[in-house]
């Protein structure tokens, strides 16, 4: 038999070797390892999205891509010992199978999160464009609100301009209504006729007037003519204790200085219970009373006592005759009595007297002691 008879048949199909077995291992273990670089970029980019949060499938392939890890070990050691099964008992094509299937479903996994992301962004350009919706939304309102705000100041404005033309308005209408009561012509002539009328009337009640103050004032002349027999007093004796009292105490008074006058009045008043009511001033020659004046003693006359006896001394100035100064001073003191004595009181007496010529009152104004004092002398 030749030597070629001797020889086995060739086999077209080489054997499987451990060492090819073992770089498919390690070309599946590459495969994973790309696909769970892969996993992770997209799983980064998914947690960016997300908030950071992972769901459990992922967890799930990062234990499994350690476990393929362990395996590639397994298989880097035997080859480095050359053994077609591993000291561990593990079938390296069985392994090579279970890394393929889980090699497959990686990346099944990782399409499903591609797709899972791709959905996310399309979430996330939606959320961007209502985004950029509602900030042009709020840049309008913003636009808007300015542009009322200067309607409201416009509105404030022209508010204010309505009520200034209002008040115009009203004052017209006043003014309009003013002269609609504006009476015509006819009734301005018949007015004026009228005041006319009462403007004569007037003036021949003026002439009325002081023909009436003369007859008054001569009435009151011829009156204290009647009542100078009864009320004025030459003798001083005649007159009331109390009223004796009084004259002696003025008598006195001749010697003081005008400022001191008010001290003594007031000693008198305490002691005597007597006081000054008014001081009647005349007019240089003149004896009568005027109205002004008469109105006067009329308001004091109200406030004395009803009981009160009622004194009028009269005083001359030092300059002229004695006895003219005496007679019309006399006179003097007999009118304002006749006055006091028409308006007093009925339970009331008066009496008056002359007491000198003097200048207690004034030292250089002779006009000054030209008077009359009105003595209340109470009970």
């Amino acid at each position: 038999m030749s030597d070629s008879s001797n020889q086995p048949p060739s086999n077209p199909n080489p054997p499987v070797t451990p060492a090819s077995n073992q770089n498919l291992i390690v070309g599946l273990v590459m495969g994973a390892a790309i696909l769970l670089l892969l996993f992770l970029v997209f799983d980064n980019h998914n947690g960016a999205i997300g908030g950071g949060n992972q769901e459990p499938s992922a967890t799930e392939l990062k234990e499994q891509i350690t476990e393929l890890r362990r395996s590639n070990d397994v298989l880097a050691t035997q080859q480095n010992f050359g053994a077609g099964t591993s000291s561990y008992g593990v079938d390296p094509l069985k392994l090579a199978e279970e890394i393929s299937v889980e090699a497959n479903t990686l990346a099944g996994m990782i399409g499903n999160f591609a797709k899972s992301i791709q959905e996310k962004e399309a979430l996330l350009q939606t959320a961007r464009d209502r985004e950029a919706l509602l900030n042009s939304r709020v840049q309008d309102l913003q636009r808007k609100n300015l542009e009322l705000n200067e309607l409201a100041i416009e509105a404030t404005t022209l508010r204010k301009e309505l009520d200034s033309l209002k008040t115009l308005y009203d004052n017209a209408q006043r003014q309009i209504e003013e002269l609609r009561k504006r009476p015509d012509q006819a009734t301005v002539e018949r007015l004026r006729k009228e005041n006319e009328e009462l403007r004569n009337r007037l003036l021949a009640l003026s002439d009325l007037q002081e023909e009436n103050a003369k007859l008054q004032e001569e009435v009151r002349r011829l009156r204290s003519l009647l009542d100078r027999s009864r009320l004025f007093v030459e003798d001083t004796g005649t007159l009331p204790a109390i009223a004796q009292r009084l004259f002696r105490e003025l008598q006195r008074l001749e010697d003081k200085e005008a400022s001191e006058l008010a001290a003594e009045y007031a000693r008198i008043e305490r002691d005597l219970n007597a006081k000054p009511l008014r001081s009647i001033n005349f007019a240089t020659g003149s004896s009568q009373l005027t109205s002004e004046k008469i109105g006067i003693i009329q308001n004091d006359l109200r406030e004395t006592h009803p009981g009160a006896f009622l004194l009028v001394v009269g005083y001359a100035s030092t300059t002229g005759d004695q006895d003219a100064n005496r007679k019309l001073s006399s006179d003097r003191a007999t009118t304002v009595a006749s006055q006091v004595n028409f308006d007093k009181k009925q339970t009331q007496d008066v009496r008056a007297v002359f007491l000198s010529e003097t200048n207690r009152f004034s030292r250089d104004q002779a006009p000054l002691n030209q008077i009359c004092e009105i003595w209340e002398i109470r009970p």
